[in-house]
């Protein structure tokens, strides 16, 4: 998080440097293609939520779990709106994919591609880490340290850097995925799993609320992806009940 908001105030900095007249840059108007466009991008840098459950489950006191992504989400918007805002007014029609592309080269552009780098080195981990361990639940690998992890993990990180390596224009895919599976994963499936765990009755927790049409459908899908991680330690998750 260090390494990306000095990165973020050189970037801010730099294009603000940068910044010609306004009337010289050449700002088109939004389109239908650009707005899905856009709202694939936003949608990448917002999501998180496949390795929210495995990063709860960690916690020391998941129940402060709602706190800390408020307060990740809430530093993530103040660090990438001032960016956006500014590349748009000083880059406009030509602002890439990548803004660091658009930057002039000097120190400030070099030293945020390093900071970038350390933070993708550190971030990295964390990201591939539920791919790892659903890899490894699959192949039945033990959990401790052995040749078998090793290598299920070298496997992973060899695909990515071929599918880094050979994949042209990545903006593209990234607006692509962004739009499609990360909006499912982001804005609707946490939303009907919730609904789904809110009203199914237990011990603790009575159901609050009538049926739904949609719920027999979810309630399928929910139980077959509990059954495929059901050695997964989950006993520290909070039921949604509890926090109604």
């Amino acid at each position: 998080m260090m390494t990306t908001s000095v990165a973020c105030v050189l970037i801010i900095i730099e294009i603000a440097l940068d910044l010609p007249p306004l009337h010289e840059v050449p700002h088109p108007g939004p389109s239908l293609r650009t707005f899905f466009t856009a709202m694939g991008s936003f949608t990448w840098a917002f999501t998180g939520h496949p390795i929210f459950p495995t990063l709860q489950n960690d916690m020391v006191q998941p129940e402060k779990f709602k706190f800390s992504i408020f307060i990740a989400f809430t530093t993530i918007l103040l660090m990438y709106v001032p960016v956006s805002l500014l590349g748009y007014l000083a880059y406009g029609g030509n602002l890439l994919d990548n803004v660091l592309l658009n930057m002039p080269d000097g120190p400030v552009t070099y030293t945020v591609q390093v900071l970038i780098i350390v933070h993708l080195l550190c971030a990295f981990t964390i990201v591939i880490n539920p791919l790892s361990q659903e890899l490894e639940e699959i192949l039945n690998t033990p959990r401790h340290f052995n040749v078998y992890r090793c290598l299920a993990r070298t496997v992973i990180m060899l695909l990515v850097l071929f599918i880094a390596e050979t994949v042209p224009h990545f903006g593209s895919v990234l607006s692509l995925v962004g739009s499609s599976t990360l909006m499912l994963l982001t804005f609707i499936l946490p939303c009907l799993f919730y609904e789904v765990l809110s009203r199914t009755e237990s011990d603790h927790c009575p159901t609050r609320y009538p049926e739904i049409p949609m719920r027999h459908h979810a309630d399928g899908l929910l139980s077959n992806m509990m059954r495929e991680n059901n050695r997964s330690r989950i006993s520290s998750v909070s039921h949604p009940c509890n926090q109604l």
